[in-house]
């Protein structure tokens, strides 16, 4: 009895140091992008820098952002603007612009 003592206060002392890790401080939200009814502006033209402009002017804070696929092959053809594009634009956006990101089109998966 006298040795298991020392040995919990030990191991008490010691998981009282160690912290939990930061949560995270952002939501994953997708944009499935259309033709030329995205809020940055038409599909043929946006890339990362486009996007990445439109939601700093939206005073949208996010960790990263990419896009992800491709234009599919005849899409200048179309003339419909709502017809998606096979990209999804992923954003890791803070919690506090989650409502800011929701209104401007962007779903989360959960």
């Amino acid at each position: 009895m006298k040795r298991i003592l020392p040995v919990l206060t030990v191991a008490l002392a010691m998981t009282a140091c160690f912290k939990d890790p930061p949560p995270s401080i952002s939501k994953p939200m997708f944009y499935y992008e259309t033709l030329c009814n995205n809020p940055w502006g038409p599909a043929l033209t946006t890339k990362q820098d486009t996007v990445a402009t439109w939601l700093s002017k939206q005073s949208i804070r996010y960790e990263y952002l990419s896009i992800q696929g491709e234009i599919f092959s005849g899409a200048a053809n179309i003339t419909k603007c709502d017809t998606l594009t096979n990209r999804q634009i992923v954003v890791a956006v803070v919690y506090a612009d989650t409502s800011k990101a929701a209104a401007a089109g962007f779903k989360s998966p959960y």
